[in-house]
């Protein structure tokens, strides 16, 4: 179910491109936890969730360390299934993964 990273990258380009076409894109698979907030000084901020404020700790930490500037956090809800807030954050989130599914069930 899941494609090639070289296609979901390509996927991702074309999506962007179709509602920011003046945007500077630089796609990179993601290897680990960090990704390329470990090591690249010239990312400025994340856009996370509430679930994953843990990881954005842990980013700083890890900047801070090796002597990178802070990131600025923007914080966002997770998109749901239904509108509203989310009491079951794990069980009623969207996910590629709860897509994905859906589309081998063909629901």
């Amino acid at each position: 179910m899941l494609e090639p990273i070289s296609q979901r990258i390509e996927n991702v380009r074309r999506f962007l491109r179709l509602i920011a076409r003046n945007l500077e894109l630089d796609l990179v698979p993601i290897s680990d936890v960090y990704g390329p907030t470990a090591h690249d000084p010239d990312i400025s901020a994340l856009v996370i969730s509430e679930e994953t404020q843990a990881g954005a700790s842990s980013i700083a930490t890890l900047r801070s360390e090796r002597g990178l500037q802070p990131l600025q956090l923007f914080v966002i809800d997770v998109i749901g299934d239904k509108p509203g807030k989310l009491k079951d954050m794990a069980a009623e989130k969207m996910s590629s993964t709860k897509i994905r599914e859906r589309l081998s069930k063909g629901q």
